[in-house]
């Protein structure tokens, strides 16, 4: 479908008044080589009730893919939210990250060079100059730009820079100022850039730090762990490009106007927003449905490019980011955009695969992986899932992931369960059978805990610390208050908890306080141990034993002994006779060790600590049951839980 299709398109009613990419290809080519519940709806949540805008971009740009550069121009308009004047501005520039191999990005990502040859590093590299900057009606700034690095001093990265005014932006007051920029589009490995002639824009264009209630700018620097973090405003980005480009992009697509020389200008606008990606490429071909959604009047609408030659994945995308939307509509809030944009990019930007932008993600699907791998799906999923939890309520990714990426990996799993129901939700497939959120336990086995979940993205030991704590961790501990709280509790509070922070950018403090306040219960025990803190979970039964009583020869002194080898949580211990009857326990108190003694007329057969598998975060499961003697029939409860640790084993090949 040509570029004058997108006129087509209604425009959507504006608003009124937050990595998976860096690991979704590599974990495709490792395992090659081998209804929603019923509830009520969720309460609408307002836009109009979310703080005001603080910031408002219009940005022209025109790409020329022949020599992989933009040119463009960009109006801002900022507005002082605090109660301290602003002597300065800062801004990020994180194209800057791929300008060479020195800068803290490539660092980071251990890409500090591409190749050896001068030819391919030129070849590959990109970045942002400014050419121009202005205050309207004032002073020129160009030459006031300085480039700093507040992170790690790094000289050599470029991707935040420093204006000092000398006229200071007073509380409450506006700045506006015109940028002239120009890039430099590098050959996308991860994010961003160009693939022959297909291109994924996202950070693009120069980006407003957050201005804080203390005086401080908040602009980190582009680095490979982190993601982002900016205030809501509006945006309306036009692009100028060659006809035959198909393009997609954040937003409501508000008009296309051809030219005589052969070119196409696409207009896109949105409110209530904090960033803005695009793509292009003459192959894409361009699907559309509308999905009603509870809660909502009037459907949404479901804009799927597809690459030609995945026409196997067009269902498998619609089908799954519906559900998606639908699941969270109904157990959060109505999702509140006119359009969602389903990118799905060719194999060879597969570096482009796995990210979320407002109204907008890229998807990921590879052919000749196994029909019985759901990689598509789960793709899709996580990537609608950060709409809301990236985009809509919008917690700080530099400095608290886990808000994003953790919430988010949970409900990954719940919705990937709904989705396929009883059939295994990750992997089915010549009968290895691993759910979503099974397959997120084999990782946490591997790694060293020795530092916090919850953390500045750039200080984690590694890129894998990073991901498994982030990710992985932070997901299986929401997972263990589900058992700990019930499902219907827990969702119940992330219901509160979505309208009450929506466009207002909670911490990990206000999850905490919610929470609490919601189920009545003080958890920051929990939170201090496996968030805050470096703590472990290993609960154990260290031994077993049965006694004839010489007073009563049919009578048994039963012991069980359990241990706390790290870490604290509350836990159900099943203790099954030899007769056949059962005797629960809840092993709630905070001490290392645990002694159970009781009398019975049957000695013990076997222990087990969790029996209905409700603490994931559980770090060995081996230990957690014991049998009194070897038998040739193992106790349900032991053989089921042998049953989940294979599984547990066999999700480490999905990380």
């Amino acid at each position: 479908m040509g570029m004058g299709a997108e006129t087509s398109f209604r425009e959507g009613e504006k608003m009124n008044k937050t990595s998976m990419a860096s690991r979704i290809f590599p974990v495709a080519l490792l395992l090659a080589s081998l209804t929603c519940g019923a509830r009520t709806v969720a309460e609408t949540v307002d836009p109009s009730d979310g703080p005001e805008p603080v910031v408002e971009y219009a940005i022209d740009a025109r790409l020329l893919p022949a020599n992989r550069d933009l040119e463009a121009t960009q109006v801002l308009t900022w507005r002082n939210p605090t109660q301290i004047a602003a002597k300065t501005l800062r801004f990020h520039l994180y194209y800057n990250a791929f300008r060479g191999p020195e800068t803290t990005f490539m660092r980071e990502h251990g890409l500090r060079r591409f190749k050896s040859r001068k030819k391919d590093r030129e070849r590959r590299y990109g970045g942002i100059d400014i050419l121009e900057l202005n205050r309207i009606g004032g002073e020129n700034l160009t030459k006031k730009i300085t480039f700093m690095a507040p992170d790690d001093n790094n000289e050599n990265d470029r991707t935040v820079i420093e204006v000092p005014l000398l006229e200071p932006v007073a509380p409450g007051d506006v700045i506006r100022l015109r940028f002239r920029f120009q890039l430099k589009i590098p050959e996308i490995f991860v994010r961003t850039g160009c693939w022959k002639d297909f291109f994924f824009m996202g950070q693009w264009f120069p980006k407003i730090g957050v201005f804080q209630s203390d005086g401080t700018w908040h602009c980190h620097q582009f680095h490979a762990n982190s993601e982002f973090f900016a205030d809501f405003g509006r945006y309306r980005v036009a692009v100028t490009l060659p006809e035959e480009y198909v393009v997609g992009a954040t937003g409501n697509s508000v008009s296309a106007v051809n030219h005589a020389d052969g070119t196409v200008t696409h207009t896109f606008a949105q409110d209530r927003i904090h960033d803005f990606a695009w793509t292009a490429w003459p192959q894409f071909k361009q699907l559309r449905r509308n999905a009603t959604v509870p809660g909502r009047e009037r459907p949404v609408e479901v804009v799927l490019l597809l690459d030609p030659q995945h026409e196997d994945a067009r269902d498998r995308y619609f089908h799954s980011v519906i559900f998606a939307m639908r699941f969270l509509s109904e157990k959060l809030f109505p999702y509140p955009y006119d359009r969602i944009t389903v990118v799905d990019p060719p194999l060879g930007a597969a570096g482009a695969m796995g990210m979320e932008y407002p109204t907008l993600i890229t998807g990921g699907h590879i052919s000749f992986l196994p029909d019985g791998m759901h990689f598509t799906e789960m793709v899709t999923i996580h990537e609608f899932g950060h709409q809301f939890w990236y985009g809509l309520i919008a917690s700080d990714e530099f400095r608290e992931a886990w808000l994003d990426e953790g919430i988010n990996t949970f409900f990954e799993g719940e919705i990937m369960d709904a989705y396929f129901k009883e059939s295994p939700s990750l992997l089915d497939w010549f009968g290895i059978r691993i759910g979503d959120a099974e397959s997120r336990r084999g990782p946490l086995k591997g790694i060293p805990v020795v530092e916090r979940v919850n953390q500045p993205s750039w200080h984690f030991l590694s890129g894998g610390n990073y991901s498994n704590h982030v990710y992985n961790r932070a997901a299986v501990f929401i997972d263990t208050l589900k058992g700990y709280l019930g499902k219907e509790q827990l969702y119940d509070f992330f219901a509160q908890y979505a309208r009450k922070y929506a466009w207002r950018h909670p911490s990990t403090h206000d999850f905490v306080t919610t929470l609490n306040e919601v189920t009545g219960r003080d958890l920051g025990w929990a939170f201090e141990q496996f968030i805050n803190g470096t703590g472990r979970l290993d609960l154990a039964v260290h031994s077993l034993s049965s006694q004839r009583l010489e007073s009563d020869p049919v009578s048994y002194r039963n012991e069980v002994l359990l241990l706390r080898r790290e870490g604290f949580f509350p836990a159900e211990v099943l203790i099954r006779l030899r007769n056949g009857r059962e005797v629960r326990h809840l092993w709630k108190d905070p001490g290392r060790w645990k002694r159970l003694e009781f009398t019975h007329e049957s000695p013990l057969h076997a222990v087990v600590i969790d029996p209905e598998f409700r603490i994931p975060l559980d770090h060995d499961l081996i230990n957690n049951s014991k049998t009194a003697r070897p038998a040739r029939r193992e106790s349900q409860g032991a053989a089921l839980k042998l049953g989940f640790l294979f599984q547990t084993l066999l999700g480490m090949l999905f990380m």
